[in-house]
């Protein structure tokens, strides 16, 4: 029963997680450099200065997949009015070794620049009017395609007119020049997350359970996160005279390594449970430690959610078990 309490509690902390949020797609954008752009003299002119990757985690494959945005300036400089069709938009890949070309084409679009996080559902392509001398700043977002693809990507945008519909590419990226280069910022290595996890000892003997709801902060680097935290805890004890109901507090360290294109990790925490472990006794700190695997949402460094399940073990506790399994779902608050 206390068990299917805390998958319960677990699962609602995941929507808390959703819900400011939003749950939408998370693009780490850069800038190009030089920016991609067709030639000043072009009556259609149109440059790409800012690209966003957003790298999604596939399960039980071993190949991720990106998905590619864009934001795009364009401007008018014909004498009639044009359209441009961000729903027809396509990315065209020739990755090396490949013969043809792979496309993707445009599932969301907006104006302005392009926003780190979007529920692309929302956000469906349009057609952008354009009369002449009319300049116009909007985003697309393309299909997703493999991680890590290199070679020659095209941008291709369709541009409807009185004498039919021509197509505008831009190169933006070109392994042959090295040109343009897509800068990104560093990543965030710091987060604070929200945790909420179970420990239950004694399977057979419902000897010992604890729930505990608590705040940590981890520092990312490369593959590696070292992690602090502390939680209150509610702890549960069988006695011969019934249930005991006991109040602590849980300082921890965390260790977790997982590279960042992989969907699965490894986790081990250090532990001290500070509490009176029963009616009459001194306040006592009994060390503990757990270690397991980890699954991320994302592909963040400390990703946006976090499902963490596997062994632990409470030393020199008194109490009729010491062995046990733990589950923890841990939620980014904050990372900078």
């Amino acid at each position: 029963m206390r068990t299917l309490i805390a998958i319960r509690v677990l699962l609602a902390l995941g929507v808390l997680v959703c819900g400011p949020t939003g749950c939408g797609t998370h693009f780490t954008r850069g800038n190009l450099e030089p920016t991609a752009r067709v030639p000043v003299d072009r009556p259609i002119y149109v440059q790409v200065r800012e690209i966003g990757v957003a790298v999604k985690v596939v399960y039980l494959r071993f190949e991720n997949r990106a998905q590619l945005a864009a934001t795009i300036d364009v401007q008018n400089r014909s004498p009639i009015d044009v359209t441009i069709d961000t729903a027809h938009a396509r990315l065209r890949w020739a990755g090396a070794g490949r013969r043809s070309w792979l496309s993707a084409r445009a599932v969301a679009a907006g104006p302005g620049g392009l926003p780190a996080r979007i529920a692309l559902g929302a956000k469906p392509p349009s057609q952008v009017p354009l009369r002449p001398g009319q300049s116009e700043t909007f985003w697309i977002v393309f299909e997703e395609w493999p991680e890590g693809a290199v070679g020659r990507t095209d941008l291709s945008l369709p541009v409807h007119g009185q004498q039919g519909t021509t197509n505008v590419e831009v190169v933006i990226a070109d392994p042959s020049t090295g040109e343009p280069a897509w800068k990104f910022p560093p990543t965030p290595t710091t987060a604070l997350v929200v945790r909420a996890f179970t420990h239950d000892l004694g399977l057979d003997s419902d000897a010992f359970a604890s729930g505990a709801f608590g705040l940590g902060l981890w520092h990312a680097r490369g593959p590696w996160k070292l992690g602090v935290g502390g939680a209150d805890v509610r702890l549960v004890s069988r006695e011969e005279t019934g249930y005991l109901h006991v109040h602590g507090f849980m300082p921890e360290v965390d260790l977790a390594w997982r590279p960042t294109n992989w969907a699965i990790g490894l986790f081990t925490s250090g532990h001290l449970t500070v509490a009176r472990l029963r009616p009459g006794e001194s306040l006592r700190s009994t060390p503990g430690l757990s270690i397991g695997v980890e699954a991320a949402i994302d592909a963040a460094a400390v990703p946006l959610a976090t499902f963490r399940a596997g062994y632990t073990h409470l030393f020199d506790s008194g109490l009729a078990a010491s062995d046990g399994v733990f589950m923890m779902l841990e939620a980014r608050l904050w990372r900078w």
